[in-house]
């Protein structure tokens, strides 16, 4: 009984992390590279897999707009850094930032969607 109990205790954390959760979009704050801030008010359709964020185009989640990854990501132009934080656990309240900067002009920019869990 013993070790079943310290089996599940490692076992769910793996478990949660393994499902997939899907997010709505409602809107999003814009750090633009100039310093402007805009507040984008489409709606916009999330899956969040393990380390993989994958965004879509409608609800059924069947026009596929854009693949990323949580953590860091480079190309030649860009440094990009992509995170989710929890906001409100129980109403199911979650930020993904999205900061970036240019490696030649050191100029940054920072998006917040606001996201909500789906059932």
């Amino acid at each position: 009984m013993k070790n079943l109990i310290i089996l599940l205790i490692f076992l769910f954390p793996a478990i949660l992390l393994s499902q997939n959760f899907n997010y709505k979009g409602k809107g999003a704050l814009i750090n633009a590279v100039n310093g402007n801030i805009v507040e984008d008010v489409n709606r916009t359709y999330w899956t969040i897999k393990n380390d993989t964020i994958k965004q879509y185009l409608n609800k059924k989640r069947t026009k596929l707009f854009e693949t990323n990854i949580l953590g860091i990501s480079e190309n030649d132009d860009w440094k990009i850094k992509w995170t989710l934080k929890t906001v409100n656990e129980k109403k199911g309240e979650f930020h993904l930032i999205k900061q970036g900067i240019d490696k030649f002009t050191e100029k940054s920019y920072k998006t917040v969607y606001y996201l909500f869990r789906e059932e």
